[in-house]
């Protein structure tokens, strides 16, 4: 008789799932999506964006679904500014969209790793400080932009989204995970995990404490890890790497 599968929570929005979860279910994991958080477009920021980026020397994009939603309204390859993204995935996003030069940190997806960026360095040779406009969901990245201002760049705001809080269906997860084991949970913010934790029953605090979590990010694991996390793992950059350190954590 086949054992029944072991199951992983991923608790991204939706429009941020699927590949995550097609990685899992390749490597023989059931995959399963919860999210506390649903990513909805921001119209009236999107309407003035082409103006915006037509402004713009340098555009940064602080996530794949702000290169979503702006790609959703308008053709980002007809723009020619200095593209920066927050990591690699959301670089991988932009040129998805035709933008074929993206500064982006080969180690990190933070606000610190973007700062040591050479392009900043660059631009305070130049004899007047460059237009920045940042691509972001309502109220996101505040330090970056405290930053380059502080460095005398024009920085301006485009929030293309919000996200919003949504309530968890547990008995839709417990449908869809049947007899498989919830052997762990995928983790990419700090606000979806405690999202995630504000909505949990009762019944399941205590499975929850003891399930793995895979983060991208330091900080989010100490979130979980305060939030009451026994076992955290925090992966290397990218999907492929968290289901990579997933499959050695099973094989250990």
């Amino acid at each position: 008789m086949t054992a029944p599968a072991k199951a992983v929570l991923v608790t991204r929005p939706k429009n941020q799932a699927a590949q995550l979860m097609r990685l899992l279910a390749e490597a023989g994991f059931l995959p399963l999506w919860a999210s506390p958080i649903a990513i909805v477009p921001e119209a009236q920021a999107l309407a003035a964006l082409p103006a915006q980026l037509a402004a713009a020397d340098v555009v940064f994009f602080v996530s794949p679904s702000a290169v979503e939603m702006a790609a959703s309204a308008i053709d980002l390859s007809r723009y020619q500014p200095q593209w920066v993204a927050v990591g690699q995935a959301t670089a991988t996003a932009l040129r998805a969209e035709g933008v074929a030069s993206v500064w982006a940190p080969e180690q990190g997806h933070d606000s610190e790793a973007v700062l040591a960026l050479p392009l900043w360095a660059e631009w305070a040779k130049r004899p007047h400080p460059a237009k920045i406009l940042i691509v972001r969901g309502q109220g996101g990245r505040p330090w970056l932009a405290e930053a380059l201002s502080a460095a005398g760049h024009d920085v301006r705001f485009a929030e293309v989204y919000q996200r919003q809080a949504q309530d968890i269906d547990w008995q839709a997860i417990q449908a869809q995970q049947g007899p498989a084991e919830l052997v762990a949970v995928c983790v990419t913010s700090s606000e979806i995990g405690s999202g995630l934790w504000a909505q949990m029953p009762d019944s399941l605090q205590q499975l929850f404490k003891n399930l793995l979590y895979l983060t991208p990010h330091e900080r989010i694991s100490q979130t979980l890890q305060t939030l009451g996390a026994h076992r955290v793992i925090t992966c290397a950059l990218g999907d492929d790497k968290m289901v990579l350190a997933l499959q050695a954590h099973e094989r250990a």
